[in-house]
């Protein structure tokens, strides 16, 4: 982000990247774009975090295996809650949104489909997704790529033993067939996925897709659009973006794609915290909750000693530095509840809201 200000909470985004690479090559590249966004609205900030789903094996595809760990409960739970108890973040699941690539794009939408009480949107990028009978499509293309092959058994088809790797031979046999669509459930079974998703009756608020028409593995786009095809059918909406290109993010993407899709998430939020800098250092947070608009805008305000206040989220009062000699109670109670409402008596109708 181009400035991180500790007296404001901040929406997050997850960002899962692809097997075998780097989680520090897109934010760098990402950063470039949002520091020039966030520059031009301080409002629109967010936190962007990048989780390493890298392994010993070359990837843990951001699913809880017996060989290669729980990296699904690393991702959702440690890491989360390492990130809202450490940095000021909103900690709520309308401000979380999760993205990624490739390996991580089937992860995203793995774990937002499982965890919507932890992440509200999801946006896939080229991802990792088998349409029904594609699984040996994936093949071809995996074909002498050993590491992968031996990575993904240890996520999806591993067996009970050492070495516990498992890789389909294509002989025909019942006991390969059988093999053969373990591997498929592993990026595929949308379907089931889907469905186990809708019973636990947490909708996302945005999911998002998108792929290149050359991918050269040509399983993800059909894969892709086999998803989009089913939430159709359970009238679910959804974002789409196609581009001419392969397994590759398409230029100025973050720019025209990804920061678009989740300001939209963001600016939707019940709760919508606006920051209005004020003389003395005092700040105003106006907060909005448009699920009951019948409630006017409420703010409060807010000293030098933000951190230390709100450190405890209990009601506080808050010294009024204008007089610092005195170091007089400004009287305005700071409520922080369960439901974002913060009540106080300053108006911020005359800074424009």
């Amino acid at each position: 982000m181009a400035r991180y200000q500790s007296i404001s909470d901040y929406p997050v985004v997850y960002f899962l990247h692809g097997f075998g690479d780097s989680p520090s090559v897109f934010v760098r590249n990402a950063k470039k774009v949002l520091d020039v966004e966030f520059t031009k609205d301080a409002s629109k900030e967010f936190l962007l975090v990048a989780v390493d789903g890298s392994n010993s094996v070359g990837g843990s595809f951001y699913v809880n295996s017996p060989v290669m760990g729980n990296w699904e409960t690393y991702t959702v739970s440690e890491v989360v809650s390492y990130i809202d108890s450490n940095y000021h973040t909103i900690s709520e699941a309308g401000a979380r949104g999760i993205c990624g690539f490739s390996m991580g794009g089937f992860a995203s939408i793995n774990l937002a489909f499982r965890h919507p009480d932890v992440y509200s949107a999801v946006y896939a990028m080229s991802p990792g997704l088998l349409a029904p009978g594609k699984i040996k499509d994936a093949f071809e293309t995996w074909e002498g790529d050993q590491i992968f092959l031996e990575a993904y058994s240890m996520a999806f088809a591993y067996k009970d033993q050492a070495p516990y790797i498992e890789i389909p031979s294509g002989d025909g046999s019942e006991a390969d067939q059988i093999l053969m669509e373990r591997w498929e459930s592993g990026f595929g079974n949308l379907q089931e996925k889907l469905d186990d998703y809708l019973a636990l009756g947490v909708p996302l608020k945005s999911i998002g897709f998108c792929y290149g028409e050359n991918d050269g593995y040509q399983w993800i786009p059909e894969g892709t659009c086999y998803l989009a095809g089913l939430l159709d059918k359970k009238g679910i909406s959804y974002d789409i973006y196609s581009f001419q290109g392969g397994h590759i993010l398409p230029p100025d993407f973050v720019k025209d794609q990804l920061f678009p899709f989740f300001q939209t998430l963001f600016l939707m939020s019940k709760i919508r915290k606006k920051i209005i800098q004020r003389s003395y250092n005092q700040y105003c947070f106006q907060t909005v909750n448009k699920a009951a608009p019948r409630i006017k805008s409420w703010c409060y305000c807010i000293c030098k000693n933000y951190d230390t206040i709100m450190a405890d989220k209990k009601i506080k009062r808050c010294i009024n530095y204008t007089d610092k000699a005195k170091s007089k109670k400004c009287g305005h109670l700071m409520i922080v509840s369960t439901v974002g409402f913060m009540f106080g008596t300053c108006d911020g109708s005359k800074y424009g809201y």
